[in-house]
C-alpha cells in the first residue's frame, strides 16, 4: 500500500513520460503479483465509483479530528479536493478518535482514548493494496451506514497521510491518474522480453485483477499473441528537395505523401487492431475506423496514414508562411474532424506475408481487397439506415392504403451512406514530358505534403537502394510568396 501510494505521488510529480515509465517499471518489479494486478487495474482499466457519500465522509472526519464541520468546508474551498482535505485534517493515528458511531436516540458511551497503534506499536500497518481493496473497499457497498463508519475510521487509523489520500479518492470515486495503456505496456516490457504491442493487446482482453491473471499477462509469448503482432514499418527517407525538378522514372509508382501518423490495420482471428507507430494500439480511440476494418477478410494487414478527412469541407493544411494563430486554429479544427485511414500498402493477405512480393502485385491485391470492403461498408450502412412504413402508420384511416399489411411495406429513399473510413491512396499519373511544366502546388489536394515515389519491383521493408521510398516535398512557402507578388 505504501509503495503504491508513493508510485502515485511520483507519477503525478514527474512531467516526462520516460520518468513515469521508469517509476512504473520499478513498482511492478518489486510488487507482489496480487498487488501488481490491482495496481494495473486501477491505473488502466478499472474505474472507481463512489462507495460512500462525501457528506458522510466530511461528518466522520470532523468527529475523528474533533473539529467543527464548517472548518472542513473552509479547508475544502482552499484545497479544492475533498480527499486531499480529509487526508490533511485527520490527525495522526495517536490522536484519531475511532469511537463507534452512536445511532440517533441512544446515549453516548464513555469517551475512548486515542486509538492504540496498529500491529505492535507501528503507527501504520503493513496493509497491502490487495487487502485494502478486497477486504476494505469492496465490502463497503453491502454495509449499512454504521458499519461503513466503523470500517472507514478503522482504515484511517492504519494509514498515513499519503495512503489516506489514496483511500479517500477510492471511496469518493475520484481516483484519476494520467497513465495510458501504452505507457503501462512499456513499463511491463522493461521487466520482460515481450513486445509492448503484445502486452497492450493482452491488457485489452478479458482479465481479472488476480495474481494468476497478472502472471499470465507477463508470461512469455504464445502463438495466441500473433493476432496482435504488427510488422516493422518501412523506413522513411528524408524529403529530397533536388528531386522536385526531376521527372519520375518510368518504373516508379507516384502517389501523394499524406500528412498524418503511420498506422497498421490488423485483422486476424476475428480481432481488429489499429496499431500506431508513435502511440501504440488505438482501437478503442477510433471506433468508427475499427468497425470498418472489421469488414476486411481475416488475415489482412494494411499499412497507411491516419489523416483528417480532407475535401468536402474538411480542414486544409495551412501554408508554412501562415501566422502562428492561423496554424493553431487549423490544428484545433483538425483535432475535432473525423479521421480516415489512407492505405498505401498491403503487408499480409489471407494470412500470408506479402512484403517480399513486388509492389505491382501488392497494389493489385490491395485494389481488389478495397473494392469488396468498400462495397460491404456501403451495404452495411444502407442496411442500418433502412426503414419501412406499414399500413396505418402514416394514414391510419385512409382508403388509399386498403391493401393487406403484407403488401403495404414502403421503403423511402435512403440517405446517402457516410463515406468509408478506409480509403485507398490514389495514384498520380504524371508523364515525364509534362513533369517540368507541372506545378505540384496547384494540383496537390489538402492534407498532402508532397509526392511519394516507389519502384514497381520494390519490396516492403527491404534494405536495397531499389526498395527506398523517395519523398518529394512541396514548396508551399515559395508558392505563396509567388502568388503574393
Amino acid at each position: 500500500m505504501k509503495a503504491f501510494a508513493q508510485l502515485i505521488e511520483t507519477v503525478r510529480a514527474t512531467p516526462s513520460s520516460s520518468g513515469k515509465v521508469a517509476a512504473l517499471a520499478d513498482y511492478f518489479c518489486r510488487a507482489e503479483p496480487a498487488d501488481a494486478a490491482w495496481a494495473l487495474a486501477l491505473l488502466n482499466r478499472r474505474r472507481s465509483r463512489q462507495l460512500v457519500e462525501p457528506a458522510l465522509l466530511r461528518l466522520w472526519a470532523a468527529e475523528a479530528a474533533a473539529i467543527p464541520l464548517w472548518l472542513i468546508d473552509e479547508c475544502h474551498q482552499v484545497a479544492g479536493d475533498l480527499g486531499e482535505t480529509l487526508a490533511l485534517i485527520l490527525p495522526p493515528v495517536a490522536g484519531l478518535n475511532t469511537a463507534p458511531r452512536v445511532p440517533v436516540g441512544e446515549s453516548s458511551p464513555d469517551p475512548q482514548g486515542p486509538c492504540p497503534p496498529a500491529h505492535g506499536g507501528s503507527a501504520e500497518s503493513a496493509l497491502s493494496l490487495r487487502q485494502l481493496i478486497e477486504n476494505r473497499l469492496l465490502p463497503l457497498s453491502g454495509l449499512d451506514t454504521a458499519a461503513q463508519h466503523d470500517l472507514v475510521l478503522a482504515t484511517w487509523a492504519e494509514l498515513g497521510t499519503r495512503q489516506r489520500l489514496l483511500w479517500n479518492r477510492l471511496l469518493t470515486g475520484t481516483f484519476r491518474i494520467g497513465v495510458s495503456r501504452a505507457m503501462l505496456a512499456r513499463a511491463l516490457a522493461r521487466q520482460t522480453s515481450i513486445d509492448p504491442a503484445i502486452l497492450e493487446y493482452r491488457m485489452m482482453s478479458g482479465w481479472e485483477p488476480r495474481a494468476e491473471d497478472f502472471r499470465r499477462l507477463v508470461s512469455p509469448e504464445t502463438t495466441l499473441d500473433d493476432a496482435a503482432r504488427p510488422y516493422p514499418f518501412h523506413p522513411l527517407a528524408e524529403p529530397d528537395e533536388a528531386a522536385s525538378a526531376q521527372p519520375p522514372a518510368p518504373d516508379c509508382q507516384v502517389e501523394w505523401d499524406w500528412i498524418g501518423q503511420r498506422l497498421q490495420v490488423i485483422r486476424r482471428r476475428g480481432h481488429t487492431i489499429l496499431w500506431s507507430e508513435p502511440k501504440g494500439i488505438l482501437t478503442d480511440a477510433l471506433p468508427g475506423l475499427a468497425q470498418a476494418a472489421s469488414l476486411l477478410p481475416d488475415g489482412t494487414v494494411l499499412e497507411g496514414v491516419l489523416s483528417p478527412r480532407h475535401g468536402g469541407g474538411g480542414p486544409a493544411e495551412p501554408p508554412a508562411s501562415a501566422s502562428p494563430l492561423l496554424r493553431e486554429l487549423a490544428r484545433r479544427r483538425t483535432a475535432t474532424h473525423p479521421l480516415l485511414f489512407i492505405a498505401r500498402d498491403l503487408l499480409e493477405s489471407r494470412g500470408v506475408d506479402w512484403r517480399i512480393r513486388p509492389l505491382t502485385k501488392r497494389r493489385e491485391e490491395l485494389e481488389r481487397l478495397f473494392g469488396s470492403t468498400v462495397s460491404a461498408w456501403g451495404d452495411a450502412q444502407r442496411q442500418s439506415q433502412k426503414r419501412s412504413f406499414e399500413q396505418g402508420e402514416l394514414f391510419e384511416n385512409s382508403a388509399i392504403f386498403s391493401r393487406s399489411r403484407a403488401n403495404c411495406t414502403r421503403t423511402p429513399n435512403p440517405s446517402r451512406p457516410p463515406p468509408c473510413p478506409l480509403q485507398l491512396s490514389t495514384l498520380v499519373p504524371v508523364a515525364g514530358s509534362e513533369w517540368s511544366a507541372m506545378r505540384l502546388e496547384s494540383v496537390c489536394p489538402p492534407g498532402a505534403a508532397g509526392l511519394l515515389f516507389r519502384r514497381l519491383d520494390s519490396v516492403y521493408g527491404g534494405c536495397r537502394r531499389e526498395d527506398a521510398w523517395q519523398r518529394v516535398p512541396l514548396s508551399r512557402a515559395k508558392s505563396s510568396a509567388d502568388t503574393a507578388r
